[in-house]
């Protein structure tokens, strides 16, 4: 039961995320945020950690998130006649999901083991095991943080500007 629940929030999470970035409305991307949230939220609680679960729903999907849905009402944001995504960021974003996916399916295949720390939190202990064993994908999460950092600023600078 509990591999099924998993599977269902999964599903919701990833359908959620998909429709987060596919809506043309902002108002409608917001909600789909809240059910993404929301299926974290059974992430968490399917982990035992209904503590976190709670809030989870309470603060983000339910104080955040409703906070950013009456700023989108209040400023009235619309839809431009632009389509919403340029088709060579589309085929960009295509093959940044078939390296993703490429790297999950590797994972699953060389049947992959977590890394047991023995409870320790020290910090010499935790370096070791990101910049020896692992520093390939932790190298490759700094690029990731660093491409979304740049397109972050690129989205707020804004399109007439950042032409010029």
């Amino acid at each position: 039961m509990e591999s099924l629940l998993f599977w269902f929030f999964a599903i919701v999470a990833v359908a959620g995320s998909i429709m987060v970035i596919a809506q043309r409305r902002a108002i409608y991307s917001a909600l789909s945020l809240i059910i993404v949230l929301c299926s974290f939220a059974g992430f968490f609680f399917l982990l035992g950690a209904s503590f976190v679960a709670a809030m989870q729903v309470i603060v983000y999907a339910g104080a955040i998130m409703i906070l950013f849905v009456f700023i989108i009402w209040l400023l009235g944001l619309r839809t431009g006649e632009e389509p919403a995504i340029k088709m060579k960021w589309f085929y960009l974003a295509i093959v940044f999901c078939l390296l993703i996916g490429a790297q999950l399916f590797y994972i699953f295949v060389t049947n992959f083991k977590e890394v047991v720390l023995e409870r320790s939190t020290d910090i010499k202990e935790i370096s070791k095991v990101l910049l020896g064993k692992y520093v390939i994908p932790f190298e490759l999460t700094s690029i990731l943080f660093l491409a979304a950092l740049v397109g972050a600023f690129y989205l707020a600078k804004g399109k007439g500007k950042a032409e010029k």
